[in-house]
């Protein structure tokens, strides 16, 4: 085993160096997606006083792609806000030339979003950007840059849901299918609005 690591320029640098890439195939491909599972419901709970929950999460820290699965985000009482089947975001590594994120690909599946006008006439997601933490405003600096590749939504819903009148008013509008890319843009698929008084629709009524 020596006579062998004699022939190999420099072995203790090529066995750090394959230490530190085990290490990274680690962290970034089980430790990170166990940390996401467990950060976004500890953030919304102690951030947002909100209810959230993760089926799944992984990484590819080759590819740099991340996946999470069945991520749902509802008040204190259970009520959804929204959710999603499955997001995929395809990161590129181009962004450390172009010092701006760079993305390939970010796929949406499954999208539902509710908003709700309370009893009280208050706006879930109205109540739900006052919970977000204020921080400092720095006028002088400037926003990231962002470079998006393409983007593809499936399957996605917005529900509207009026609780404050006499009768509860719901209108849902799905998109089956969406994409925009950076070379080509393509429209939406969207079905008619279905109005729907007096029952809400399953889309707001089903919990993780």
């Amino acid at each position: 085993m020596r006579h062998w690591l004699r022939r190999i320029p420099r072995p203790k640098l090529l066995l750090a160096l394959a230490s530190l890439f085990a290490l990274y195939l680690v962290l970034g491909g089980y430790l990170l997606p166990r940390y996401i599972e467990g950060a976004i419901p500890q953030y919304a709970a102690e951030q947002l006083h909100r209810k959230a929950s993760v089926r799944s999460v992984s990484f590819n820290p080759l590819l740099f792609k991340l996946e999470l699965n069945d991520v749902v985000l509802m008040e204190a009482d259970e009520r959804l806000i929204a959710r999603f089947r499955r997001l995929l975001v395809d990161f590129e590594l181009s962004s450390l030339a172009r010092w701006a994120w760079t993305f390939q690909t970010i796929a949406l599946d499954g999208l539902e979003v509710l908003i709700d006008i309370a009893p009280d006439e208050s706006v879930n997601l109205a109540a739900l950007a006052d919970s977000l933490p204020k921080g400092e405003a720095k006028p002088d600096a400037a926003p990231p840059r962002l470079v998006l590749q393409h983007i593809d939504i499936t399957d996605a819903a917005l529900t509207f849901s009026d609780r404050s009148g006499e009768r509860p008013r719901y209108e849902s509008v799905r998109v089956t299918k969406g994409s925009c890319d950076k070379r080509s843009r393509s429209s939406p698929s969207i079905a008619r609005p279905l109005e729907l008084v007096g029952e809400a629709p399953p889309v707001i009524t089903t919990t993780a």
